[in-house]
């Protein structure tokens, strides 16, 4: 009877355990944050009530594609962009982020400017949250309004996205038109096109590939592959390289981010 016993209880454990690794395998996979990319927008949001911290430490040339050294004026020397915030969700398809866009130069940090981001998930191609009101089609819609606040001489600016994607089981694709405007100045509104791909990987480890560019006249094109890898459930780790292509020169620059659901 104790022999029976011995092998109920192995075998609850080994269970427990296969199951406690298929959990952790497909951590990554299972994550709901929309923050899948370096430069697009994903149209995926966290649950409601939901907080994440969030840290992307990018590596910023003079020329990069950086939203920080285009609005708010970096050197043209090697200098480090940090962007600390926390995104959380007002519900299964609205959330609000604060955030902060500061430059590391010469060993000397500045916060240029303080923002605040609002993303609404319009159509859910899942149709998994709110059924008997949501629309059923076979992609999915959002908007971001961003506004920032900027300090000393960094004027304010404006974004607004829309984002348009779909999954198609093997891997999904996000698709972001881009209006930037700096509200202190006389400049043109600037309009920018993003797409990016994300494979659905098994496993912990997975990768993403990115295209964006201007569209007005002598832009850029920035291609940007990235890894992403995730140890626990609730914490995420990207890696990543913006390769900037134009006639003239190549820009590279590093990027970082940091994930933490609490």
């Amino acid at each position: 009877m104790l022999e029976n016993y011995s092998k109920e209880c192995k075998l609850f454990y080994f269970t427990k355990s296969i199951t406690i690794s298929i959990i952790c395998l497909f951590s990554f996979v299972n994550a709901h944050h929309g923050k899948d990319y370096f430069v697009t927008t994903s149209y995926d949001t966290p649950h409601k009530g939901e907080l994440i911290a969030i840290l992307s430490i990018d590596n910023v040339n003079g020329d990069s594609h950086h939203k920080e050294t285009e609005n708010h004026s970096a050197s043209e020397n090697n200098n480090f962009s940090l962007e600390p915030g926390f995104l959380y969700g007002l519900s299964d398809n609205w959330t609000i982020e604060l955030h902060s866009h500061n430059i590391m130069a010469d060993g000397v940090l500045n916060t240029a400017s303080i923002a605040l981001e609002s993303l609404v998930r319009i159509i859910d191609e899942k149709n998994d949250h709110n059924q008997s009101t949501r629309l059923k089609l076979p992609f999915s819609l959002a908007m971001l309004f961003e506004f920032g606040i900027g300090l000393d001489e960094t004027p304010n600016d404006l974004e607004l996205r829309l984002i348009v994607g779909r999954d198609l089981h093997l891997f999904s694709f996000v698709v972001n038109l881009i209006a930037q405007n700096t509200l202190n100045d006389n400049e043109h509104v600037q309009y920018k096109l993003a797409l990016g791909v994300n494979p659905h990987l098994s496993g912990n480890i997975g990768g993403t590939l990115e295209f964006d560019m201007g569209l007005d006249e002598d832009s850029k094109m920035n291609i940007t592959p990235g890894i992403n890898y995730s140890p626990l459930k609730n914490f995420d780790f990207r890696l990543g390289t913006s390769i900037g292509l134009n006639a003239d020169n190549t820009s590279l620059n590093i990027r970082s981010m940091i994930i933490y659901k609490f």
